[in-house]
């Protein structure tokens, strides 16, 4: 049941129903079976420069939700607590990517960096997508250098992306 009351909220959220979906979303008693759908529809809505505010709160929702289960791990019948721990933490990551994402939309900027640059440090094998947040974040910032720094290594690492070019150009305008 608290599966389908998860659907049935995610699905409202998705149709842009709030009421409804608050009700059915207070109903889920499992709220890590729909942080996935939080942090989808908001950085969803990010992308699309809409609905920032909202976005903010469901993605800030998501990072809770996994932020608890990071400090209450459990076994499951397939997996130890020990690969629990390391999945929530990719999980974390992937959602802090993406609630950094919105408040760079919202032009809260160092809160981003904040966010970003923890999800960066973290992950060894940065993806062109995390790259891209990172670097948005530090231009705004003005941090050129650093932004630079970053960049070069995505393209050594050929983990490069259109929006990743266009950084660079502006770093480099920044830095001279």
């Amino acid at each position: 049941i608290d599966y389908i009351r998860g659907q049935l909220a995610t699905g409202f959220l998705t149709d842009g129903n709030t009421a409804a979906f608050n009700a059915y979303a207070a109903q889920v008693q499992n709220k890590s079976s729909i942080a996935n759908s939080y942090n989808n529809i908001a950085y969803g809505w990010a992308q699309q420069d809409e609905r920032l505010d909202e976005a903010e709160k469901l993605s800030k929702q998501s990072l809770d939700i996994v932020t608890e289960k990071m400090k209450h791990p459990e076994a499951s019948p397939f997996m130890s607590v020990k690969s629990m721990q390391k999945q929530n933490k990719d999980v974390y990551n992937m959602y802090a990517d993406s609630y950094a994402f919105i408040l760079y939309k919202e032009k809260k900027y160092d809160e981003a960096l904040k966010y970003q640059k923890e999800v960066y440090t973290d992950n060894k094998d940065n993806d062109p997508i995390t790259n891209e947040h990172y670097v948005l974040i530090l231009n705004a910032l003005g941090k050129y250098a650093e932004s630079k720094d970053v960049i070069e290594g995505a393209f050594k690492a050929a983990k490069v992306s259109p929006a990743l070019t266009t950084e660079l150009k502006k770093a480099y305008v920044g830095l001279k």
